[in-house]
This record gives C-alpha cells, sequence and structure tokens, in this order.
C-alpha cells in the first residue's frame, strides 16, 4: 500500500511546482529546474539512507515520472502512438524489450523502491520509462491486433487497476496458504515474497487479478444496498 501514499504526496508536490511555476515568464523552465530540485531531494535522502515518513524521499525521485507524463500529454505523444500500425508497434516494442533485458542483465543491482532503493539513478529511470513505452505500444498492438473481447476484458481489468495493486499479494499468500495447508505442510514457506510455488504462477495471475475485482464488486454490491435501505429509511421518515 506504499504506493497510495507516494502518489498522493508526489502529485501535491507536482500542482504545488505548477502553481508556483506559472507566476513566472519562464514557468516552462523554472518547473524543469524544481522537479530536478525535487529530484535531487529525493536522492540525497535515499543515497543517505535518511526516512522522513510517509515515503516523502520516495514521493521525491518519482516527481520526474509525473513531469514526463506532463510533457507527454502536452505534446500528444498517445495519439502519434496510435497511427502507427500493428507492425511498426511490434517492431518499436521488441527493441524497448530488448534495450530494457540488456540493461537488466548487464547493470548491476536492482531497484526496490518500497524499501528505498533507488539503483542507479539513470538507469532506474531509462528503465522505467522503457517499461511504461513498452506496455503502453503493446496495449495499442492488442487493440490492434485482437478481437474485442479480449479489448473489453482488458479494459474492464484496466478499470480495477487500483484495487488489484492494492490486494494482490494478500490473493497471492492466500493461494500460498491454502496449497501449504492442503498439500505441502511445508508453513516455512508462507513468508517467502513474492509467491512460494513457482508453478503455480498461472494461479497467482489469475487469482491476483480476479480475486481484488470480485472483492471490490462484492462489498459496492454491499454499500449500494445499505445506501439504498438507508435512502429509503430517509425518504420514509
Amino acid at each position: 500500500m506504499w504506493f497510495i501514499p507516494v502518489l498522493i504526496i508526489g502529485l501535491t508536490i507536482f500542482y504545488a511546482i505548477c502553481y508556483y511555476s506559472s507566476k513566472s515568464k519562464h514557468s516552462e523552465f523554472i518547473k524543469f529546474l524544481l522537479v530536478l530540485l525535487t529530484f535531487a531531494v529525493g536522492y540525497y535522502l535515499t543515497y543517505k539512507d535518511i526516512n522522513i515518513g510517509l515515503h516523502y524521499n520516495i514521493s521525491f525521485y518519482i516527481i520526474p515520472f509525473i513531469y514526463i507524463g506532463y510533457i507527454m500529454k502536452k505534446i500528444n505523444i498517445a495519439d502519434r502512438i496510435k497511427s502507427f500500425n500493428k507492425w511498426q508497434l511490434l517492431f518499436i516494442s521488441l527493441i524497448s524489450l530488448i534495450i530494457l533485458v540488456l540493461i537488466i542483465k548487464f547493470v548491476p543491482g536492482r531497484p526496490d523502491i518500497a524499501n528505498n532503493i533507488l539503483w542507479n539513478p539513470i538507469f532506474y529511470y531509462v528503465c522505467a520509462i522503457l517499461l511504461f513505452y513498452l506496455t503502453y505500444l503493446l496495449s495499442n498492438f492488442i487493440v490492434k491486433s485482437s478481437s474485442n473481447v479480449v479489448v473489453n476484458l482488458l479494459n474492464y481489468i484496466g478499470k480495477h487497476t487500483i484495487s488489484i495493486m492494492c490486494l494482490h499479494i494478500a490473493f497471492i499468500k492466500l493461494v500460498d496458504f491454502l496449497f501449504i495447508h492442503f498439500m505441502t505442510k511445508n508453513y516455512a514457506l508462507l513468508p517467502k515474497f513474492v509467491f512460494s510455488y513457482s508453478k503455480l504462477f498461472p494461479v497467482y495471475v489469475v487469482i491476483g487479478i480476479m480475486g481484488p475485482i470480485l472483492l471490490e464488486l462484492t462489498f459496492l454490491k454491499i454499500y449500494n444496498l445499505f445506501y439504498k435501505k438507508m435512502h429509503n429509511k430517509e425518504c420514509i421518515s
């Protein structure tokens, strides 16, 4: 759940940057400098292993991602990507994937944002941007080359992203617990992160996605029933 306060704090900081930079004649340049400054603060805190609570240090160095998203929206990169045909999308996706794999394979270390490990800052941002583009390019490739059923299914899953992000680990560990309890009795594996049995990976994926969605729908159903009852009582009174 660490990413929710990080996202909220990061967006708040970026909105503050936009607000104060808009008062200057050189607003875009000032905005760029403030983004660099917030990143520098976040990197310094991480480098010195200083944790100021509520993941503020992580929030500082996600600001460049928010800024990149802001620039992409401003130059309308989404429509440019959508103008590619499916083979262009696939080719660019493969190039991005190859670069990403080469960096991960040959550059030592790994990022662990939840535990305040930034890795090499240059490669961290390069890999993150490549992965974003890879995901976006592939999603457009799927839209242009798949049936409406597949596209609608992915859209439906996408609408429940927050629930999945918040709860997928809980459902994955539930699968672990049930498998261990009824099959292996090897409870020592239960604390293993993220999952305990690689052979169950397809099960983890399905349950990790469908479990949070079903729980969210159940909660909304109960909430709506309760809300309707309360609303009806108020109308009667």
